[in-house]
């Protein structure tokens, strides 16, 4: 999956785009994406309201993964 600049966090592949903004986790598929499919996206992401205070601290997933094997800029 490719990185996006959707919400606090996003990745793509094919017609696939997830992202998050605070606790809430969009799965889209689309039958075709174009760059308006990922513009309309980041309107959603803005009107999302933000999560509670408690709840917009992510966990550190890959703070416990293994760095060895790692493809640079990338998040596998």
């Amino acid at each position: 999956m490719e990185q996006e600049k959707v919400g606090e966090g996003a990745a793509s592949a094919g017609n696939r785009v997830l992202f998050f903004r605070g606790n809430a986790l969009i799965d889209a598929n689309f039958e075709k994406t174009s760059a308006m499919s990922v513009a309309e996206l980041r309107s959603l992401a803005e009107a999302l309201p933000p999560a509670p205070k408690e709840a917009a601290t992510l966990p550190n997933l890959p703070g416990y993964l293994p760095q060895q094997n790692l493809v640079k800029g990338s998040a596998r």
